[in-house]
């Protein structure tokens, strides 16, 4: 058998014996190479206050719902899902657990090539040790980024395999997760995340995951107690409208509408404007 049919038949395997309740690799009993994760499970709420200011500055403190995201990751909760708004943080799922004692990695996959980056540069200026996958020797930092088609290489599969067997890995993370059901159609090594099924906690992060899709990626991941830590993505300086001009006088008036919002928001920093004609 090759190496790529050893990968197909080891995934369906797993998803029968979990469909089966069975025993699967995926639940293997604890060994020794697991303790470091166990202990990791012990963390006190005063060694989260201390990771999260040395990780963002002396003056740092929990917003929203992180808190509640990391005690949760603490705990090995899996699967686990994370639905914050843009800006509101959802990066403390790996950035905080790489700076807590005797931490192991954390792999986390991008739908992104941009994304990856900037996380890379992130976890840099934060003193986060990182590897983005691909670039160099492959090595078990806190952090390791990859964008989400390198599951599709049977070198990237057999790296992270490595991770879990050797106790080295805490956790995989999928970044964005949307995109597992959004640009499938167009991406289709997308696809081969649903065959990367290792035996550790799963988190999935998002800003936007309405009921309807998370129930798409509970059946297309098999999951199963899929629990969700959500806040509202309500913005309230953010508006939507649609306005029909019949007559041939539609320019003058957008330009007339965009003239008015932009006299409205003088004093903000940061203005974007989306306008579709048809």
């Amino acid at each position: 058998m090759t190496a790529e049919s050893i990968d197909v038949f080891r995934a369906i395997s797993d998803k029968w014996h979990k469909w089966l309740d069975l025993v699967s690799r995926a639940t293997e009993p604890k060994t020794e190479s697991r303790l470091l994760y166990d202990e990791l499970k012990e963390s006190t709420r005063e060694e989260l206050d201390i990771a999260l200011k040395e990780v963002y500055g002396p003056g740092a403190v929990w917003r929203g719902k992180q808190l509640e995201v990391v005690t949760a990751l603490t705990k090995s909760v899996s699967p686990l899902m994370v639905v914050l708004p843009t800006g509101a943080g959802k990066s403390i799922a790996f950035h905080l657990p790489a700076k807590l004692d005797k931490a192991g990695s954390s792999l986390v996959l991008t739908p992104y090539v941009a994304l990856a980056n900037d996380m890379v540069d992130e976890c840099k200026e934060n003193r986060i040790d990182v590897y983005s996958y691909g670039k160099g020797p492959p090595r078990a930092a806190k952090v390791i980024v990859a964008v989400m088609d390198c599951v599709a290489n049977t070198s990237f599969k057999e790296f992270a395999r490595g991770l879990s067997e050797s106790g080295k890995l805490d956790r995989v993370i999928l970044d964005e997760v949307q995109s597992l059901e959004t640009d499938v159609h167009y991406r289709p090594n997308l696809e081969a995340i649903r065959t990367l099924d290792l035996p550790v906690p799963l988190v999935l992060l998002t800003a936007t995951s309405p009921d309807y899709l998370t129930t798409a990626l509970q059946k297309n991941l098999h999951l199963r107690d899929l629990t969700v830590i959500r806040e509202p993505s309500h913005k309230p300086n953010f508006t939507y409208g649609i306005e029909i001009y019949e007559d041939n006088e539609y320019e003058q008036r957008v330009l007339g509408k965009i003239k008015d919002r932009i006299d409205l928001c003088e004093n903000y920093k940061k203005v974007t404007f989306d306008i579709v004609v048809i």
